[in-house]
């Protein structure tokens, strides 16, 4: 079992090892890593519902029952 102190520290893990396993290059896990930031950022910024009050922006996921239909 593994465990690290930040989410950063897993990461920084997974990124040697796909460079060590023959996965990847450098140079792409560097640009996976500045766009897995990129889209975390988007989905807080736009999409991710705030604890308290709203951000500008935000999508609302509260639907009335009657028009939330199975597919």
């Amino acid at each position: 079992m593994r465990s690290y102190a930040s989410f950063s520290q897993a990461v920084d893990e997974a990124f040697n090892a796909r460079i060590y396993g023959g996965m990847h290059f450098r140079s792409a896990c560097r640009e996976g890593r500045v766009l897995g930031m990129q889209i975390g950022g988007f989905v807080l910024a736009k999409v991710a519902q705030a604890a308290h009050g709203e951000s500008e922006g935000q999508l609302s996921h509260d639907h009335p029952r009657d028009e939330i239909r199975a597919a």
